[in-house]
């Protein structure tokens, strides 16, 4: 199963209507699905975190695998599941206190250095807001990772876990539904394209356009989706210019 599921079709096209478009062929639509996640990620990767919105849909089998937090499974019904977090995913830019539990790539850490917030007068001597550096450091910071965050805890749901297991699994989809149906469009664009290529549906290419303005959209930060977005690399800045304010009282 991939980032889409037959369900999210049905919201847009009857399965009869497909079926005739794919000529019941389930790989052509596994190509067009392929093509529409490439076409997403190429308007989105340079600012959203896709390897975690973009994950694959399991089917769910409790015995033979150890699943990470953030994975997503369908029972055999259909309905969809995610493997919870065991404590809050770590941010850059959070404040965090001595003893705060983070998730950071698949091991949660514990804080042993708190956020030191930086003071108006130590932000000025960097000059411009480009300049200024991160006030956290990553878990695995390979200088000093261990001393702010100690030793990793790695973190995996034990098999023979059953989906009712709330301390894991929570129903639900976490996938973000605007991305869903304008992937859903591109998908259905390319595969009536290769019936006519230039005779496509109005609708299709209506709502093709309007997925790829979207795409676009995102991409200059014209609109936030539900996304996760990038966190720099470490040593990496996050330019958004201008000189530091000076904050005056009188």
């Amino acid at each position: 199963m991939n980032y889409l599921t037959q369900n999210d079709f049905k919201k847009q096209i009857q399965v009869e209507n497909l079926n005739q478009v794919i000529s019941s062929d389930p790989s052509i639509l596994d190509s067009a699905v392929s093509a529409a996640l490439e076409e997403v990620s190429s308007y989105l990767v340079q600012k959203y975190d896709l390897s975690a919105e973009l994950k694959n849909i399991l089917p769910f089998s409790a015995a033979s695998v150890n699943y990470k937090a953030g994975d997503r499974v369908s029972d055999t019904n259909g309905a969809l599941y995610y493997a919870i977090f065991p404590q809050p995913p770590f941010d850059l830019y959070q404040q965090y206190a001595v003893g705060a539990k983070v998730f950071y790539k698949d091991s949660v850490y514990t804080c042993q250095i708190a956020t030191q917030p930086m003071s108006q007068e130590v932000a000025l001597q960097f000059r411009d807001y480009d300049n200024l550096p991160f006030l956290n450091v990553y878990p695995d910071n390979v200088n000093s990772g261990v001393q702010y965050w100690g030793i990793g805890v790695p973190y995996t749901i034990p098999a023979n876990t059953s989906l009712s297991d709330i301390n894991y699994w929570a129903p639900g989809d976490t996938r973000s539904q605007q991305l869903v149906t304008y992937a859903v469009d591109i998908a259905l664009y390319h595969v009536h394209s290769r019936i006519a290529p230039r005779n496509v549906p109005d609708l299709r290419v209506k709502r093709y356009d309007d997925a790829i303005d979207w795409l676009k959209k995102c991409g200059r930060g014209d609109v936030t989706p539900a996304i996760p977005v990038k966190q720099p690399k470490q040593g990496g800045r996050i330019r958004f210019g201008g000189p530091i304010k000076n904050i005056n009282s009188y």
